[in-house]
């Protein structure tokens, strides 16, 4: 139940005091427009850590692409 991890992980931070933003939304920037698109992060930490929460047996090449297409999206 990864949206319940995703809860009381963010409870736990908010709790730490280090705080989270959940579902933060990914913008494209291309020279010629910007897109608001369907990716999304699943827990940002202090503006700086980005959580992506998986509740599977083993990360497949699936889930770090997905990852490394929203890290590409968060750089300038």
């Amino acid at each position: 139940m990864e949206s319940t991890h995703e809860v009381c992980l963010c409870h736990e931070l908010v709790c730490a005091a280090l705080g989270s933003n959940v579902k933060f939304h990914c913008r494209s920037n291309t020279k010629v427009l910007k897109l608001e698109c369907g990716y999304r992060l699943d827990v940002v930490v202090g503006d700086a850590v980005i959580l992506e929460l998986k509740c599977v047996e083993r990360v497949l090449p699936v889930h770090v692409a997905q990852v490394m297409t929203c890290l590409k999206m968060t750089v300038d």
